[in-house]
């Protein structure tokens, strides 16, 4: 088992290499193709594409340790916080935010499962936390300190990717004037920052294939929509 699982690991690495350069040129804009908007200038160096509004660099943050631990998480730009609860590992990654960008995620685990938090703008890290004792919570940061946590945003939009682990995939998150493009693996959290009006997700999974991914498109805490296979779109709108 030890060496297929190398193979296939191997493999998504190779994959993933072969649609970087891809990923890169696009990342933080792209045609509208689901809501018929226009497009955004990317932030160097992600360049390729014009005619819309300029588009701030994603932030994310990997949530790793012991897998199955439970967390609780804040997630908070200068514009708009949000709340969540899952499990590590995850990646969740922000979208259309406005940095600084703070994270407090709180250990739910007993039995001294680790929790760390990596920070990262663009494919650099910012900060790491960690920490394995139950109900303690720490916190990392993305472009400096933020002054205080933002009021919920009027139109919260995530988009919960679940699937194979490893499993890779690009995403297209489209809203009215803007398209955010990502290459990544399973399971990730999305969310949309300064959402209006429709909004859609495309996701393509890349080959090597280890079984269908899931999302559920999520609105004010609503199930909006799901989409599940290889190749599929969710979308629907703020109200």
């Amino acid at each position: 088992m030890k060496p297929a699982i190398a193979v296939k690991s191997r493999l998504v690495l190779a994959a993933l290499a072969m649609l970087c350069g891809f990923a890169l040129a696009q990342s933080g804009c792209g045609n509208l193709s689901g809501c018929g908007g226009l497009t955004g200038f990317g932030n160097a160096p992600f360049t390729g594409c014009g005619g819309g509004q300029g588009i701030p660099p994603q932030s994310s943050v990997n949530f790793v340790g012991t897998n199955g631990t439970v967390f609780r998480a804040i997630v908070s730009d200068t514009v708009a916080s949000y709340t969540l609860q899952a499990t590590v590992p995850l990646k969740l990654i922000y979208v259309n935010n406005v940095p600084p960008l703070r994270v407090l995620a709180t250990n739910l685990s007993p039995n001294g499962h680790v929790l760390s938090v990596q920070a990262l703008s663009g494919f650099t890290t910012t900060q790491l936390a960690t920490t394995s004792v139950q109900g303690s919570t720490v916190s990392v940061n993305v472009g400096g300190p933020l002054p205080a946590i933002a009021a919920p945003p009027v139109c919260d939009v995530r988009f919960i990717v679940s699937g194979p682990p490893n499993q890779a995939y690009e995403a297209l998150l489209e809203q009215n004037n803007n398209a955010y493009e990502n290459l990544t693996t399973a399971p990730t959290y999305y969310l949309l920052g300064r959402a209006s009006g429709d909004v859609d997700g495309v996701f393509t999974e890349i080959s090597p294939y280890f079984g269908a991914i899931n999302v559920q498109l999520v609105i004010n805490g609503v199930l909006n929509d799901i989409g599940a296979g290889n190749n599929f779109t969710v979308k629907s709108g703020c109200p």
